[in-house]
């Protein structure tokens, strides 16, 4: 059991890292999302300067690289753009329940289990409750945001699985974070206004892609292929609980009773997706 436990902590630290994300953007909400995104998929690709010959790969692995890293932040960006904050993030923790259930759809051999499907839904239950605090209230005009964060969802839970189907160097992510840096900033050149960042913010920025933007790619890859995707699907509800977690210590988030429950169903629906 202590091994199946140790094998967990690079997925686990990789949540953990994207669990500041929502807190940093707090503190980061004056830089354009898409020069915020450049910087930090910059700073990221320097984990894998060290083993710069492994970024020499094929097209096809170039492209699910972008696809996962950039593509899913630029439609999770775009849908926090023109739809409302609550519900976007509702929708784009979808995304551990569609590794879970399209794991069969990927590996034949892999068949999923009654116990694993209730872990989902439970873990899900706990994550709509925290990200929403028991209240939906959606509206028609931000129906399009709402397409691009389903679209963010899905990107994230098949990538997660393709990078299980078909491996990549875990030295190419520094490749795919730079490429993903460059299309970034051309994003931000097109769709955003220029901004001069302060000495704090470049600071954060930096912090950003060294872990949420940086390292945990690295530990995501490396997890995907030692752990069960549905495993990994159900620890990974875990991740809105941290986020609202840290999002209660730089006070923009408060601990509610709802909160609470939310909390347990989470931990709940992650333990029992364990497979000790």
């Amino acid at each position: 059991m202590k091994k199946e436990i140790l094998k967990l902590g690079p997925a686990l630290l990789a949540i953990l890292m994207w669990a500041t994300l929502a807190s940093m953007g707090t503190l980061l909400s004056r830089v354009p999302p898409f020069l915020l995104l450049g910087v930090g998929f910059t700073v990221g690709s320097l984990w894998g300067v060290r083993t710069w010959r492994s970024w020499v790969v094929r097209k096809e692995q170039l492209f699910l690289g972008l696809y996962g890293l950039f593509g899913y932040h630029f439609c999770l960006f775009i849908a926090l753009r023109i739809g409302p904050v609550l519900e976007v993030n509702l929708i784009n923790y979808l995304w551990p329940l569609f590794v879970v259930i399209l794991t069969p759809v990927f590996f034949k051999n892999l068949k999923l289990k009654g116990r694993q499907v209730l872990a989902a839904i439970i873990g899900l239950t706990g994550a709509i409750l925290i990200v929403t605090n028991g209240r939906l209230d959606f509206e028609i005009k931000s129906f399009v945001g709402f397409i691009f964060a389903f679209g963010a969802a899905i990107i994230w839970s098949t990538y997660t699985l393709l990078c299980r189907k078909f491996p990549v160097p875990n030295g190419s992510m520094g490749l795919f974070c730079l490429v993903s840096g460059i299309l970034s900033f051309g994003c931000h050149f097109l769709l955003e206004k220029s901004y001069n960042p302060t000495s704090f913010e470049i600071f954060l920025m930096i912090i950003l892609g060294l872990g949420p933007l940086g390292a945990s790619f690295y530990l995501w890859n490396w997890a995907v292929k030692e752990i069960s995707p549905q495993v990994l699907g159900g620890i990974s509800y875990i991740t809105p609980l941290l986020s609202t977690f840290f999002l209660t210590l730089v006070g923009s988030a408060q601990m509610t009773l709802v909160t609470a429950i939310s909390i347990v169903l989470i931990l709940l629906g992650s333990f029992m997706s364990l497979n000790i």
